[in-house]
């Protein structure tokens, strides 16, 4: 039983796209992990923006609310020099002191003078930090 000149191309044809169908589809499983390679660089470069934003926040508001504690000190000590300003100024005050050098002589204990300079000085030379909303 020989087969004919048709059956035997029909054959070699048939052969010939088998072949190339298992090239095809060597092709499109080779595709499909570079596919899947992808997607999981994708969730990876996902998560790390994810991470990234959520540290951006973090930071955002760390900002936020260290802006508003330096506003409020800012705002306790400017009340403490001017408080301080008023006492020192104020006539009682003045007249206890120098009753006190009169009976005493003069006070050589410690002051606070030096460092509510540097408080005055640290309030003319900051910046005005306002908390941003």
């Amino acid at each position: 039983m020989s087969i004919s000149e048709h059956e035997a191309k029909v054959l070699s044809d048939f052969e010939a796209y088998e072949a190339e169908v298992a090239t095809l589809r060597a092709r499109v499983a080779e595709l499909e992990r570079e596919l899947e390679g992808m997607r999981q660089r994708a969730r990876a470069a996902e998560a790390q923006r994810d991470e990234a934003v959520s540290r951006s926040h973090e930071s955002l508001t760390e900002s936020v609310r260290a802006k508003a504690d330096a506003a409020r000190l800012r705002e306790a000590m400017e009340a403490l020099v001017d408080r301080i300003d008023f006492v020192s100024q104020h006539d009682e005050y003045r007249a206890v002191w120098e009753c006190a050098q009169l009976h005493r002589g003069p006070y050589r204990g410690p002051t606070y003078e030096h460092a509510f300079n540097a408080a005055r000085a640290a309030l003319v030379s900051a910046p005005n930090a306002e908390p941003t909303p």
